[in-house]
């Protein structure tokens, strides 16, 4: 069983896509297929699909819709020829005294795939070989293949907290790469998909202040400094709020023309540098 989550949500069993089209049937599909391959508790189910306000009938209306997955999953599993299941769909949706649990051994999950290159990239971070962190970081975001995890599901309570943890985890290897692209000196490469970063985050000091070195670096000293007046002024005008720290260090070193700002350096995160300042 193939499970696509990062973006439009779609299962596959034998190659037939078998992503049921009514909400709550394909929500508890989404949510059998999130738990890797744990089972998921029979109230927690309920809690999904109905939130605060599950009928009387939730329980028997619940197995109604782990019957019409099973359905699903024996069609894509017949053999081409006859009648009969490669496989029983109860080996593959599972019941359990507590609840349900998908068996997905065989299969592939695109959740799986992007928390391995996810958990490659730091380890190579950590090792200090940026070229392989990168590289490993970068196939972890091209994984994603929209804005946000299940899109096209009704998520409940526990899929929404786990699609923004998905989201907010992106956001995170997103800001690692693009920092080490700016270690290994590739600041003219990063400055395009900054500047476009920039508009979709405007509060986001990180990812400003990241723009700022990109442009100081490919000698625009003058926007640079434009840019971190730009975030003052949007900070202040929708939230109150003053710079960081790290930001008003981040001018001041611009405005002295501190060498460890102009020049790429692999021995450490610029950011790290600037908080220390």
């Amino acid at each position: 069983m193939d499970i696509t989550a990062l973006g439009s949500f779609s299962v596959t069993e034998n190659g037939v896509d078998i992503t049921p089209r009514a909400s709550k049937p394909r929500t508890l599909l989404a949510l059998l297929s999130s738990n890797d391959g744990l089972v998921m508790p029979i109230h927690d189910i309920i809690d999904e699909l109905w939130e605060e306000d599950p009928p009387r009938s939730a329980m028997n209306t619940t197995q109604t819709y782990v019957m019409q997955l099973r359905q699903l999953i024996e069609h894509a599993t017949r053999r081409p020829q006859g009648h009969q299941p490669r496989l029983d769909p109860k080996q593959i949706l599972k019941r359990e005294p507590i609840g349900y649990w998908l068996d997905c051994a065989d299969g592939a999950s695109d959740i799986s795939e992007y928390e391995r290159f996810k958990a490659a990239g730091y380890r190579a971070l950590a090792a200090g070989d940026l070229e392989r962190a990168r590289e490993q970081l970068a196939h972890a975001e091209g994984i994603w293949c929209g804005r946000r995890a299940f899109e096209g599901v009704r998520t409940g309570p526990r899929l929404r907290s786990y699609a923004v943890s998905l989201r907010e985890s992106y956001n995170i290897i997103l800001e690692h790469r693009i920092e080490i692209d700016l270690q290994l000196g590739r600041h003219h490469l990063a400055l395009a998909e900054l500047a476009g970063l920039v508009v979709e985050y405007p509060a986001n000091e990180r990812l400003r202040a990241d723009y700022v070195i990109a442009l100081y670096r490919s000698g625009q000293r003058t926007r640079a400094l434009a840019e971190c007046d730009q975030l003052r002024s949007h900070l202040i005008a929708e939230f109150g709020l003053e710079p960081s720290a790290t930001i008003n260090s981040l001018r001041q070193a611009i405005l002295l023309e501190d060498e460890q700002i102009r020049t790429p350096d692999r021995r450490f995160s610029i950011h790290d540098y600037i908080s220390s300042s």
